[in-house]
């Protein structure tokens, strides 16, 4: 009997006449990685870490586009939707190895719109690789049961001559039917062609944990390699629920307390014996003290084990050890993270400029808005390494020599703001100071000084009220 990745292949090849360049081997083992991550019915270590770092490395951050056009403008409309999902996409893409998000574009009856499909890795099948490019892929775009029949529709994604092809096919039970067989999918065209692509227009998330061999198309989980390790918390844990189930009160109560007709209590608190000896000799009692102490010492000792194996700083899954420490010694005891962090940046951002490509070219081919200009800006927190205070006297240091522009500062204190909504709140705020005879940047040289203090420049109810005038 074929296997699922056995199948897929032959599905592929029959559809497209293309062959499946990871082996069942791979494709097996992607499944497996998804269905780990998945697993909701024990505690999923793989799921924690993930999560974790996408928290650490996605939060605080400020990503836009720029431009000016009309077209930059709904790039940035449909970016600030997306960026709302980036901390599952990280997270899903650490747990699981990769994660793919391919955009499209249907008329609902309320006008024509982007959407964005995201594919889990176990429905991603690469069938052209250039380099380190992939140039053509077929997906798993959607499945329905219906009648006791299970139909799929394939996608398949390709870069021909500067031409990008998109192609849908149906199958029930396996053997290929019309789109326009199904109740679902018949108002879908088989095929699109593109012209003037220069890349897969597609956002592919992948993990930068290294899956220690020269090739990784398929990605692997932030956990990879550290599968002792997990099985040995996994087993603590367990011990753990067995060593607090095992030192339950009880209370022994002997048949001849009750009479025919009477039950013990269900909770589990009375355990009956039968017993012809004196109550006296009922019971030899020996019950040392739970293990509590021990039992965590060593889970937490597994979990700095793994956090080593990771390459992240301990506080991911151990407690961070700031006793005495000052504020300089934390943060450089978070470098190994953010490092990690740093990565994952790196990741997301070739996963964004990419998705953002796939955006626009669907853009042009439906004439959504006149082509023009985009730049995606990015600016990521620094806050694991990042003493705020002393950045803040840095910018306005440089302010006053001429190297910082007086937006830059803005940005800093609103880093929701774009840089055209920086530098129009700062005319606004230098006409109303104008007429008080103080400029923006007399306020910033004062607060060089030493004029202005506060604790944190990014939080912005202790923001100083002459910098931003609207709080």
């Amino acid at each position: 009997m074929q296997n699922f990745s056995e199948m897929c292949k032959n599905i592929i090849k029959k559809l497209y006449d293309k062959y499946v360049l990871q082996s069942d081997k791979e494709l097996n083992q992607n499944s497996e990685d998804v269905k780990n991550y998945e697993n909701t019915e024990k505690e999923n270590i793989t799921a924690i870490v993930a999560n974790t770092l996408a928290i650490l490395a996605m939060s605080d951050k400020n990503i836009s586009i720029s431009g000016g056009s009309k077209r930059a403008k709904l790039l940035d409309e449909i970016l600030q939707k997306e960026l709302k999902n980036s901390k599952k996409i990280v997270g899903d893409g650490l747990g699981t190895g990769l994660i793919v998000s391919i955009p499209y574009s249907v008329d609902n009856g309320l006008g024509r719109k982007i959407y964005i499909d995201t594919v889990e890795k176990n429905s991603f099948f690469v069938t052209g690789i250039q380099g380190d490019d992939i140039t053509d892929c077929t997906v798993i775009s959607d499945y329905k049961h219906y009648k006791n029949s299970k139909y799929i529709r394939w996608t398949d994604y390709s870069i021909k001559d500067n031409t990008y092809i998109i192609r849908q096919r149906a199958t029930r039970d396996g053997s290929e039917i019309p789109l326009t067989d199904t109740l679902w999918w018949g108002e879908i065209e088989e095929e699109i062609r593109i012209a003037n692509v220069t890349q897969l227009p597609i956002g592919i998330f992948k993990c930068p944990t290294s899956n220690r061999r020269p090739k990784n198309i398929n990605g692997v989980p932030i956990t990879y390699g550290c599968e002792a390790t997990l099985e040995k918390i996994a087993k603590t844990l367990s011990e753990i629920e067995d060593e607090f189930e095992l030192k339950r009160t009880f209370v022994g109560a002997s048949r001849d307390l009750f009479d025919k007709d009477s039950r013990l209590p269900k909770n589990g608190l009375f355990r009956l014996f039968d017993t012809d000896v004196s109550n006296e000799d009922m019971f030899t009692i020996f019950s040392p003290e739970i293990r509590e102490s021990a039992y965590f010492t060593k889970l937490q000792n597994q979990f700095s084990i793994l956090e080593k194996q990771i390459g992240c700083s301990r506080g991911v899954l151990t407690d961070m050890m700031t006793m005495g420490a000052t504020a300089t010694e934390v943060r450089k005891g978070m470098y190994n993270t953010f490092s990690i962090c740093d990565d994952i940046h790196t990741a997301y951002m070739a996963y964004l400029d990419s998705l953002l490509y796939g955006i626009n070219v669907l853009c042009n081919f439906y004439n959504l808005t006149p082509s023009g200009e985009y730049k995606i800006k990015y600016d990521w927190s620094y806050s694991l390494l990042e003493d705020t205070e002393n950045t803040f006297h840095q910018l306005t240091e440089g302010h006053a020599m001429g190297a910082i522009a007086t937006y830059e500062i803005r940005q800093f204190i609103k880093p929701d703001e774009t840089e055209e909504e920086a530098k129009a709140k700062i005319k606004e705020i230098s006409k109303e100071k104008a007429e008080d005879g103080n400029s923006i940047d007399d306020i910033l040289d004062n607060a060089k000084k030493g004029g202005i203090n506060y604790d944190d420049p990014r939080d912005h109810k202790q923001a100083p009220e002459d910098i931003d005038a609207e709080d």
